[in-house]
Formats: C-alpha cells, structure tokens, sequence
C-alpha cells in the first residue's frame, strides 16, 4: 500500500506507517469539515468533491480488513 496524501498531509507529516501527527483530534477535524461542507451548501455553493473520493477510498479499506479477516489474518492486495 502506498501513502496518499489528503488533507493537505504528506509523508513528511508521518513518523512512521500509520502514524499521522495532527494538532486536533481526527474526530474534531472530522466534524469541522463536515460544518464548513453545510455552511457551503446552504449558501448556495455545491458539495466539495473531495468527500465522495474519500468515502471510496475508506471503503476500499474496510472491505480489505473484512477480505484479510475471512481469510484468517492473511495479507491481502489494496488497491487505490
């Protein structure tokens, strides 16, 4: 699996695989995107296209978890 970068991170930002140092939460971050994603809409402005690909893309991750689970733990191929 190779990094992708979103949120304005890169690999720089990671210690080491799986490690991503932020100054809040994930949580928090999490839910002041989706405010600023409402205050757009309910002005007028379209949903920000950024959302849909990042749905996608944890999908992608959580059906490799459930593929790597049935199959006892084994390494699976993630494809992004």
């Amino acid at each position: 699996m190779r990094f992708i970068g979103i949120m304005g991170l890169d690999e720089s930002d990671c210690k080491s695989a799986g490690q991503v140092h932020l100054d809040r939460p994930q949580e928090t971050l999490m839910w002041e995107a989706f405010g600023r994603c409402v205050r757009s809409i309910r002005a007028g402005g379209m949903p920000d296209e950024h959302w849909p690909k990042i749905a996608e893309l944890t999908q992608r991750v959580v059906l490799a978890v459930e593929e790597s689970a049935r199959k006892g733990g084994l390494k699976v191929e993630l494809y992004m």
